[in-house]
């Protein structure tokens, strides 16, 4: 449990089973709140059965370097896909949201000097897909079933 700003409480809870990963985002508060539950990926996730449109993200300084942001216009229940998973997200049935994906420079984020793992040399600077689900509620819930593959 995490008092995130005044008046908000957030809980975030992580199993796995398998090959099956549950996250559980909660936040409860007694007023309307924006909160952005935020996935970085390795590669663009292709979110299934939506329309995609253009957008930019311009309310924080660090949204506005993502660029290619697409709005996914989607149901309560989606499920996007990766290279090494497939999630299934879940909301609340009259959620306020909205999902968005794009690209930036991520990994690592500023140091292209970092060393690999292997430590075979530096490694260049890799791009990163964030997948921002954007809920304005007094509450909030997302369920996110990842099938690893």
């Amino acid at each position: 449990m995490n008092d995130a700003a005044k008046g908000v409480s957030m809980k975030r809870k992580l199993t796995l089973r398998g090959k099956v990963i549950t996250d559980v985002f909660t936040c409860n508060s007694d007023e309307k709140h924006q909160y952005d539950y935020v996935l970085i990926f390795t590669n663009r996730p292709v979110v299934q059965g939506t329309k995609e449109i253009d957008t930019r993200l311009t309310d924080a300084p660090q949204y506005e370097l993502i660029t290619g942001v697409k709005k996914q216009l989607t149901d309560n229940v989606f499920t996007c896909e990766t290279k090494g998973a497939e999630v299934k997200f879940t909301l609340p049935d009259k959620a306020d949201f909205e999902v968005f994906v794009g690209e930036a420079t991520g990994i690592p984020p500023s140091n292209p000097s970092v060393k690999t793992n292997d430590d075979a040399g530096s490694r260049p600077v890799q791009s990163c897909y964030p997948l921002i689900i954007r809920i304005k509620e007094k509450n909030a819930l997302v369920r996110a079933d990842w099938k690893l593959k």
